[in-house]
């Protein structure tokens, strides 16, 4: 209650149209440029962690997923309108304890089918009492209701002596909404890379874990303080990817399945591929993937300050050197985007992508006495001819755009998504010095002259 006449000042909402940059001149390609944005605060009364944002039944309202420190408990807002709530700005979101979720890390995915007859949402969660991940998945049929499921995926009591979960699951799903994860287990002298998927039929390998056998559990790699941060996506075939930062080389670094023998280095039988992409500096710190009709991978290169990201072209790129059948060559293209700042040890980075184009939420330490959060698309996203940042060819192919700043420190975390009209909603952490709490903040895209679309 105490900030709540602040609101105005706190966040200073940036509406972005065609005319915004006199550089910045519009065409008709994939115009984004005219969508609003919504700023406001969530929670405000709780230290919040670990934000993980979805949506509720076919895409609809969205939904926030956070860990309230102060009650050790997981909960989650859903958007439900002005006045039909009980929490949020104007009682506009609804917010529930998830009983049944404890400790401090989760991911949340959702998996709409083509026909929109089918829905799923999965929250991949490390349950720190009883040391175990877990999955828990809602889905409903248009006409036959709703179902639900929940599984041990891995006890980790029972994983080699003993480890724990110091990362949040990276969760996604494939096409037949079967669920995969990745995950980085800290045990005693050893440390792993773990990849689970939903396979569908019983007797799998998850069991030797402690966990459900409709689950296949791969350790990908076995080491000492090797990997942080992983992150996975499923490409259009199935075939998941991985992404993660190397600690011990200070790399970024990519694994996926490859079954050529002499090509193949890491996996449970030799069967996947871990190669490194970047090695300038040290980079490849928070990493995220994601795919659509194109590939990317968004990070923070610590040593340049600068928000990175790396596209998928197969070959003639400048980094990420792979066998392509009948040799070598650099198969991803590497390009700053902006710089914000030097040293950050904590970096909130989201990335999604809209068919072939890319958009990264993230945290800027660079342009103002603050942390700020700001989102990044390319300019032919944007309907612009040219953008404001980016690798220039010979102009800026990039726009970035401050979305919140001030007065405190904001973009710890951020997570984001799109609708399927391209609006984005997105979550992100604000770090309070008044009161030494972490709050919680939304921002939502919308069109003039109607209700915003994740909203319907």
């Amino acid at each position: 209650m105490k900030r709540i006449v602040l609101v105005g000042v706190i966040c200073l909402v940036f509406i972005i149209s065609a005319s915004v940059s006199d550089r910045a001149i519009a065409n008709a390609a994939n115009p984004r440029g005219d969508l609003g944005w919504k700023v406001e605060p969530l929670i405000q009364d709780a230290d919040v962690r670990n934000v993980a944002v979805g949506y509720e039944y076919y895409l609809r309202p969205p939904q926030v997923d956070f860990y309230d420190t102060d009650a050790d408990q997981y909960r989650q807002a859903t958007y439900v309108g002005p006045g039909n709530g009980i929490c949020g700005p104007g009682d506009e979101w609804y917010c529930i304890d998830l009983p049944t979720m404890w400790g401090p890390y989760l991911d949340v995915a959702n998996f709409r089918s083509p026909d929109n007859e089918y829905f799923e949402q999965g929250k991949a969660h490390y349950d720190s009492v009883e040391n175990a991940l877990h999955i828990d998945t809602i889905y409903r049929y248009m006409h036959d209701g709703t179902g639900y499921a929940s599984y041990i995926v891995l006890d980790l009591d029972n994983f080699y002596g003993g480890g724990e979960m110091v990362y949040p699951p990276s969760l996604a799903y494939d096409a037949d909404h079967k669920a995969h994860i990745v995950i980085f287990v800290d045990a005693l002298y050893v440390d792993y890379l773990i990849y689970a998927h939903e396979v569908g039929t019983t007797g799998n390998s998850c069991t030797e874990y402690g966990g459900s056998d409709r689950w296949e559990c791969e350790i990908i790699i076995t080491a000492a303080s090797f990997v942080a941060d992983p992150s996975i996506a499923i490409d259009a075939a199935g075939i998941p990817r991985i992404v993660y930062y190397d600690q011990e080389n200070h790399d970024l670094a990519y694994a996926y399945p490859y079954n050529d023998p002499d090509l193949a280095n890491c996996g449970p039988n030799d069967d996947w591929r871990c190669i490194t992409i970047e090695t300038a500096g040290d980079t490849g710190r928070y990493p995220v993937i994601a795919i659509d009709d194109a590939r990317y991978i968004a990070y923070y290169n610590y040593t340049t300050g600068q928000l990175m990201v790396a596209e998928f072209v197969s070959s003639g790129g400048n980094c990420g050197n792979d066998w392509i059948g009948y040799g070598f060559a650099n198969r991803w293209q590497c390009d700053a985007i902006e710089s914000v700042g030097t040293g950050l040890t904590k970096m909130g980075l989201s990335l999604v992508v809209d068919g072939t184009q890319p958009i990264v939420a993230y945290r800027d330490g660079n342009d103002y006495s603050q942390f700020t959060v700001k989102v990044a698309q390319t300019a032919y996203r944007m309907g612009m001819d040219y953008g404001n940042c980016g690798p220039e060819t010979p102009f800026s192919s990039w726009y970035c755009q401050t979305i919140a700043m001030g007065p405190y420190n904001l973009g710890g975390e951020i997570d984001m998504t799109i609708n399927p009209a391209g609006a984005i909603f997105m979550a992100y952490l604000e770090d309070d010095d008044a009161d030494y709490q972490t709050h919680l903040w939304v921002a939502r895209q919308y069109f003039e002259g109607f209700l915003p679309l994740l909203e319907k």
